[in-house]
């Protein structure tokens, strides 16, 4: 039998002991020149049983349940060869997301101080009926770029 690559994919999850991070193990069962068709490594074992159930190969067996999924070798977002590169991607992630976290604060409370004993009428709409808060304007394009 081929050696079987594992790739990996990790996933920060709260619980009772705290922060958790959950590792998730990609395991392949074809190999093409620049990819590989992998399963979870929690479902590998009953591809195999449907597989000699059907008479069929891994690999159809695991695309007939809808669990494959294409690893690119070189450049994948969705797996990682080695539990380093897949905790370096993790942080990553997290790092992203915290971003849009901070932006979204921002805008936020920038509208609940704008808004704050206002009422509807206090915020004309334009010809298309929206609202637009007064002075925020380089808030926005301090976060996103508009090309006109």
């Amino acid at each position: 039998m081929v050696e079987q690559r594992n790739y990996y994919k990790m996933t920060l999850a709260p619980t009772e002991d705290g922060l958790s991070i959950r590792v998730r193990r990609w395991v392949s069962i074809r190999e093409t020149p620049c990819m590989d068709y992998c399963v979870p490594e929690s479902v590998l074992q009953g591809v195999q049983i449907r597989s000699r159930m059907d008479n069929t190969t891994l690999f159809e067996a695991a695309k007939n349940e809808k669990y494959c999924r294409r690893i690119h070798k070189t450049n994948s977002r969705i797996a990682f060869p080695s539990e380093q590169e897949a905790l370096e991607n993790l942080r990553f992630l997290k790092r992203r997301q915290l971003a849009h976290i901070q932006r979204d604060q921002r805008f936020i409370q920038r509208f609940l101080d704008d808004t704050k004993e206002k009422n509807i009428d206090d915020f004309p709409a334009d010809r298309w009926g929206l609202r637009t808060l007064p002075d925020t304007d380089e808030l926005v394009h301090e976060y996103y770029h508009f090309d006109y």
